[in-house]
């Protein structure tokens, strides 16, 4: 103990005695230090760092991993492999959507539904969407493609209509959007060059997040495609290595996107697929935009 007092007097002395290029040289580390202090207290946290601020985190296993309630995250990336999130848009109907709602039910599954405007009569559906644990996301009051891309305002105006009218109505505050044919269509430059690129940048800039797919059942192509070949295209390119956002629609002409829907939850817990709904903390399938 005391030859180590010994060695630290040593040392103290010893930068109080050095050369002022070598005490000059000790500054400027410590004010790098203090900097980099400053710096990491100003950046923003990554998810793992939120989940052990806000207390999720229920410790780390053995691959230095964080675990907490939403499942394990590594730092700085959130890794969700064998994950599947069921989305479906341009609902709510009054036939398909409850037959959606009860297989996901029966199969305790929970899944995200971009909706259009609605009628009176599709309120309750809504709310059961919400007493489910469903998400409901914001495909647009209108899906007119000439009407909601002819500019930003008209865009942004399409998105808080339909958000108001779901808030007042529900009580839910949907803030997850859908482009109406996804962020990389380029039917828009028919309406405005570039507008894309200015939506996505605004959408995030004012708060909301938006989400396209990276597995397509084909359903877009046309009405009551055989549920069979909805499923192959499922099997086909659903990847255990990333989160997989599948594409389907629960319009009244997509009855056999309900009919495949049940042999896509067989096929997704056979192999290991975790089912989940998408929230704001999702990590967000974005497409390539192109226009």
């Amino acid at each position: 103990m005391r030859l180590l007092m010994c060695c630290g007097v040593i040392l103290v002395l010893s930068g109080l005695f050095a050369a002022p290029e070598i005490r000059a040289a000790l500054g400027r580390r410590q004010i790098q230090r203090d900097m980099k202090t400053e710096q990491d207290a100003a950046r923003p946290q990554s998810v793992p760092e939120r989940q052990v601020a806000e207390g999720a985190a229920a410790g780390v296993n053995d691959k230095g991993i964080l675990v907490g309630e939403s499942g394990a995250v590594e730092p700085e990336v959130v890794r969700e492999k064998k994950t599947i999130y069921l989305t479906f848009d341009d609902g709510p109907s009054m036939d398909v959507t409850p037959e959606i709602l009860d297989i996901l039910k029966q199969n305790n599954v929970k899944a995200t539904f971009f909706i259009l405007n609605y009628g009176e009569k599709s309120i309750p559906i809504l709310e059961r969407m919400v007493r489910e644990g469903h998400t409901i996301g914001i495909h647009g009051y209108s899906h007119d493609y000439a009407e909601i891309y002819a500019s930003e305002d008209a865009f942004m105006d399409n998105v808080q209509k339909l958000h108001d009218k779901l808030l007042k109505d529900v009580g839910y505050d949907a803030r997850i959007v859908r482009f109406p044919g996804g962020s990389s269509n380029t039917i828009s430059e028919k309406y405005e060059k570039g507008i894309m690129k200015k939506l996505t940048k605004r959408l995030e800039k004012e708060g909301w997040k938006y989400l396209d797919w990276n597995v397509s059942t084909g359903d877009a192509e046309g009405d009551n495609i055989p549920s069979g070949h909805l499923l192959k295209a499922v099997k086909k390119e659903l990847d255990p290595e990333r989160s997989n956002v599948i594409l389907l629609h629960d319009t009244s002409a997509k009855q056999s996107s309900a009919d495949a829907l049940q042999g896509i939850i067989d096929f997704g817990i056979e192999n290991g697929y975790t089912f989940r709904p998408v929230t704001e903390s999702t990590m967000m399938v974005h497409h390539k935009v192109n226009n």
